[in-house]
């Protein structure tokens, strides 16, 4: 798993590099959405990184059944999709959507 992020960490550099971009133009509370992807981008870092440390370290019956929030948070849990990750990152998604959805209007309707 940390493999991967590792090989898209340059996607989501540039996502938070646009962050600052939203920030400037449209001010801090349009640029939280990417705040929130760089908080679930952390929580699952951090849950892979932990899962890992687990599996190394010869887990117990209980660190097994500890593990399952862990799990979730990356998709591979008992938890129902869309999940509480999915419905967070389609929320901001949106708002990135209705903060843009204007400008890419006004744009096309000068054409």
């Amino acid at each position: 798993m940390t493999e991967r992020l590792a090989r898209e960490h340059e996607r989501f550099a540039n996502l938070d590099r646009m962050r600052y971009i939203f920030d400037a133009y449209f001010g801090k509370e349009a640029a939280k959405p990417f705040e929130v992807v760089d908080e679930i981008y952390a929580d699952i870092v951090s849950s892979a990184e932990t899962l890992i440390q687990i599996a190394s370290a010869n887990p117990t019956r209980q660190d097994r059944e500890d593990e399952m929030p862990l799990r979730n948070i990356l998709g591979w849990g008992s938890r129902k999709r869309p999940d509480e990750i999915d419905v967070k990152l389609d929320n901001c998604l949106k708002n990135i959507e209705q903060t843009c959805r204007p400008i890419l209007a006004e744009r096309i309707s000068k054409r």
